[in-house]
């Protein structure tokens, strides 16, 4: 017995090392919405040199216009969601995410499955350094906490349609290299300002390139686009703006859709309750709470 369970225990671990594969079977997967929000804070902007004092401007108003719909200092959220196969099948999960920004303005964001029972305890702890982030993973079947190293950022996150390099990126710390401003334009009937990111050379990123848009009535962050070497569209994230949830003066669209274009999977998440400014202890962020069960 012993050998067997240590035997799906090896193969769970390298489950979560390996790259992310059209045939993977996508289970569970968490993203924070709010990380959808942070996504349009580009740590370089690259304008050409004749425009960059006007495309500045207009940069740091957008962006401040954004920021009117993140959290100014915490967050928690309970959202459930749904992970599509490539056959059709589906599977739900219950997740908890906990988002804290101290006051260096670095973040740090808890992310814990609920439910169901088989994978319930599962967590990724994020903490925001100089110079980058850190990532931790927690299994509770192997009982073990792995740190997540540039070489296993294409994994997929809890078998999900994100992988651990979405998830950095949507918080806006790993994109590490160059961004530009994109002109406005028209996106599914809506006009949008855009961004594009590139990652730095060896950060071991899978995509050439990222491009968000933003609405310009509201200022909410509206779709991303991934793109893998060569040109080719791999994932595409949507958010349903004409839906959104008000609390303490923060909006954020009630559902956000992941859809995986070469592996024709997708992974829908909903919000069910957003709490905003909140008080969460310290201990939330500890690596020692990704060994326990709740908070």
């Amino acid at each position: 017995m012993k050998s067997q369970e240590a035997g799906r225990g090896a193969a769970i671990d390298r489950a979560y090392d390996r790259p992310m594969r059209a045939r993977d079977l996508r289970r569970a997967g968490v993203l924070s919405l709010l990380a959808f929000l942070a996504v349009l804070t580009p740590a370089s902007i690259a304008p050409a040199a004749e425009d960059a004092e006007a495309l500045a401007a207009d940069l740091e108003e957008l962006r401040t216009c954004v920021r009117q719909n993140f959290p100014k200092q915490s967050s928690i959220q309970e959202v459930k969601l749904r992970v599509e196969d490539r056959g059709g099948s589906t599977r739900d999960l219950d997740v908890k995410i906990w988002w804290n920004r101290l006051k260096a303005k670095r973040s740090r964001a808890l992310i814990r499955v609920l439910a169901p029972e088989d994978v319930r305890g599962s967590s990724v702890l994020m903490i925001e350094r100089d110079g980058g982030s850190d990532l931790f993973l927690y299994s509770p079947e192997m009982r073990k906490t792995r740190r997540i190293t540039t070489h296993t950022l294409a994994g997929s996150l809890f078998g999900s349609d994100f992988t651990y390099e979405d998830f950095q990126n949507l918080q806006g710390l790993a994109m590490d290299g160059a961004a530009k401003r994109l002109p406005a334009s028209i996106v599914d009937g809506r006009e949008v300002d855009g961004f594009e990111q590139r990652p730095a050379p060896g950060s071991g990123s899978q995509y050439e390139r990222v491009v968000t848009y933003v609405t310009r009535e509201g200022c909410i962050p509206f779709k991303s686009e991934m793109f893998e070497s060569g040109g080719a569209l791999r994932k595409v994230m949507t958010a349903s703006v004409d839906e959104l949830i008000e609390e303490a003066g923060v909006k954020i669209p009630r559902r956000i859709r992941m859809e995986d274009k070469l592996g024709g999977t997708s992974t829908v998440l909903e919000i069910g309750s957003a709490q905003m400014n909140v008080k969460i202890k310290r201990r939330v962020f500890d690596l020692t709470s990704l060994e326990r069960a709740s908070d």
